[in-house]
Parts: C-alpha cells; structure tokens; sequence
C-alpha cells in the first residue's frame, strides 16, 4: 500500500511540475507574441496587440506619466479604428 502511495504522490508531483512548465511556456509565448514594438506614422511604439501605446520617448518619462500616456494612446488608436473619431473625445476630456 505504500508503494502505490508513493508512486501516486510522485505521479501527483510530475503532473504539478508539467502544469507549471506549460503554463509559464504559455505567459512567455504569449507575452512575445501581444508586446511589440512597431512603428506607426513614422514613429516607433511600444505596443499590446498591435495597439500602439509609448513611443521611444515617452518610455524615459516617469512611469505614472508613462501609464497616463498609454491609456491616452490606446484609447485614441482604439476609438479610432472602431470608427468613432479621438479628436472628439480628446476635446471632451479638456472640458
């Protein structure tokens, strides 16, 4: 009885290990494949999902600056090419 013990913890233990390695074979995969870097209208963007959101300068900014300019970004590029205009909204936002 305590060979099947052992050998279903081992078992137990292998199906752990190989849960984890495929898991974190799959956060690398898909971290190469949603960030990019790209270059959209003659600028270079750091970007998620082909959605551009720092260029290369706006990367050595502080990081809160940094994270205000990537929703600004994202949400621009996102509005824009759902067909509802950012120009609009980024005027609403100065109101």
């Amino acid at each position: 009885m305590k060979a099947v013990q052992a050998w279903w913890k081992r078992i137990s233990e292998e199906s752990r290990r190989q849960k984890q390695l495929k898991r974190e074979r799959n956060i690398k995969c898909e971290a190469l494949v949603r960030l990019q870097v790209r270059e959209f209208n003659g600028k270079i963007y750091l970007c998620f999902d082909n959605v551009p959101l720092l260029t290369e300068l706006e990367l050595f900014s502080d990081m809160s600056d940094s994270i205000k300019v990537a929703r600004k970004n994202y949400l621009a590029y996102r509005l824009q090419n759902d067909g509802i205009i950012a120009d609009d909204i980024n005027k609403q936002e100065q109101r």
